[in-house]
């Protein structure tokens, strides 16, 4: 039910309201090229990490390398995610933003978040066997992580003293490097 007064065009309006952004334009697929890959990160790492206890069994009997059920879980992950990048391109048509010719290192920044994730995966995995508490490590970095990647929120909101810290997030370059590509029709920038 709408208070009196209200404006029924103001439902729904939390990022608007709590948090806006007024320079940011398509702002549902700015948010979209910061959730999806952090999402996908965040679920394949803690999956990962887990998944050479979770499969202990597994290992020990059949002789396969142990760095397989790592590597499989993240690429399972993977099925997810591209079902979300088509979402993601899908709703980035619909909002009126074309196709462009730097789509094409769409693909490039995907496997590099995939590749990335895996070798969080196995380093993390490997930990895990003997500090079994290394995924509530990984889900408390994954929290932390969610605040230091612009999600909600431009680069450019960043202050100049923290800018650096961003330099060294490899999942905040790929969401900058995601909206460069698809809402400021222009390459990724190379590292110097």
């Amino acid at each position: 039910m709408l208070a009196a007064g209200k404006p029924a065009g103001d439902d729904g309006r939390v990022f608007t309201r709590i948090f806006p952004t007024p320079a940011v334009a398509k702002f549902p697929v700015f948010v979209l090229c910061g959730l999806i890959p952090f999402n996908f990160f965040s679920l394949a790492w803690g999956a990962g990490t887990t998944s050479a206890v979770d499969n202990a069994n597994l290992i020990k009997r059949v002789p396969v390398p142990r760095e397989v059920s790592p590597t499989a879980t993240v690429l399972g992950n993977s099925l997810h995610l591209c079902i979300q990048v088509g979402l993601l391109l899908s709703i980035a048509l619909v909002s009126g933003t074309g196709v462009n010719r730097y789509w094409s290192w769409l693909p490039v920044l995907w496997i590099c978040e995939i590749v990335f994730t895996c070798g969080c995966a196995l380093l993390c995995a490997s930990v895990d066997v003997y500090v079994r508490n290394m995924r509530y490590v990984v889900e408390s970095a994954s929290t932390v992580l969610f605040w230091l990647v612009p999600i909600f929120y431009s680069f450019s909101m960043v202050r100049q003293q923290y800018k650096v810290i961003y330099q060294f997030n490899p999942l905040a370059a790929l969401v900058l490097a995601l909206r460069n590509v698809i809402l400021e029709t222009k390459a990724p920038p190379l590292p110097c």
